[in-house]
């Protein structure tokens, strides 16, 4: 069986965190928000922004905040749960795992869980 498509709030999460840019003002600015309105704190809506042309024209700065929170949700994750969790999960997922199944395997928990204790920390 192929590897399943790695969701974009991973993948864009995972670079943003990589990149430091969670260290930035409005990075700091946008998460902080997010964080008091509970907007943008869903992995479909983050998804749905980060996959988006259309937002990204009509939306551009809820698709940044959408960068930011998934770097926020990936910094948490791998404060928590270690780098290797991470690398578990993308490995997974290559040999034929749906993200959920994934996770719950490498972080010995639900993904469900994993963002609730993310949107909790924030």
């Amino acid at each position: 069986m192929g590897g399943r498509d790695v969701p974009r709030w991973l993948n864009e999460g995972l670079a943003t965190y990589a990149c430091g840019e969670l260290d930035t003002r409005q990075a700091r600015f946008m998460v902080e928000t997010a964080a008091r309105t509970g907007r943008l704190l869903d992995l479909g809506v983050l998804e749905g922004l980060l996959g988006s042309s259309d937002a990204r024209k009509d939306d551009p700065i809820g698709v940044e905040a959408a960068y930011f929170l998934a770097g926020s949700l990936m910094q948490h994750w791998i404060e928590k749960h270690g780098l290797d969790t991470v690398r578990a999960t993308l490995l997974l997922m290559r040999d034929g795992s749906s993200i959920d199944g994934a996770v719950h395997k490498a972080v010995q928990t639900s993904l469900r869980d994993l963002v609730d204790q993310w949107r909790e920390s924030l």
